[in-house]
C-alpha cells in the first residue's frame, strides 16, 4: 500500500511539474513572439527609435527565457535563438531593414519550433 501511495505521488509531482513548466514556456514563448511582433512593426516603419526601445524589452524576455528554459531544454535551438536575437539587435543598430525583418521570422519560427515541441502532446511522450 505504501508502494502505491508513493508512486501516485511521484507521479503527481510530475504532473504537476511538467504542467507548471509548459505553463511557463507558453507565457516566455508569447512575450518573445509579441516583443518580435512590436519589434518587426517598428522596423517595417522605419522607426528606429522604437525598435531600440523594443530591442531592450526583448533582451529582458530572452534574459528571462534564456535562465527557464537551459536546465530543461535543447541548448541546440536555444542557442540558435540566441544567436538569431544577437543578428537581430546588429542589425537593428546599423538599420539594416531588409535583413532585420529576415532575422525577426527567423527568431518567431525558433520561438514557434520550441512550444511544439515542449509542448504536451503523444509525439513528445512516445
Amino acid at each position: 500500500m505504501r508502494m502505491l501511495v508513493g508512486t501516485i505521488a511521484l507521479l503527481l509531482a510530475i504532473t504537476g511539474f511538467s504542467l507548471f513548466m509548459y505553463h511557463q514556456t507558453a507565457t516566455i514563448s508569447n512575450e518573445l513572439t509579441t516583443s518580435l511582433m512590436r519589434l518587426k512593426n517598428n522596423i517595417k516603419q522605419e522607426e528606429w527609435a522604437e525598435a531600440h526601445s523594443e530591442l531592450k524589452s526583448l533582451h529582458a524576455s530572452w534574459e528571462k527565457a534564456d535562465s527557464w528554459w537551459t536546465p530543461f531544454m535543447d541548448h541546440r535551438e536555444i542557442n540558435d535563438l540566441a544567436q538569431a536575437i544577437a543578428r537581430l539587435s546588429t542589425l537593428v543598430e546599423i538599420g539594416q531593414k531588409n535583413e532585420a525583418l529576415v532575422e525577426v521570422d527567423a527568431a518567431v519560427a525558433i520561438v514557434q519550433r520550441i512550444m511544439e515541441r515542449e509542448g504536451p502532446s503523444i509525439k513528445n511522450i512516445f
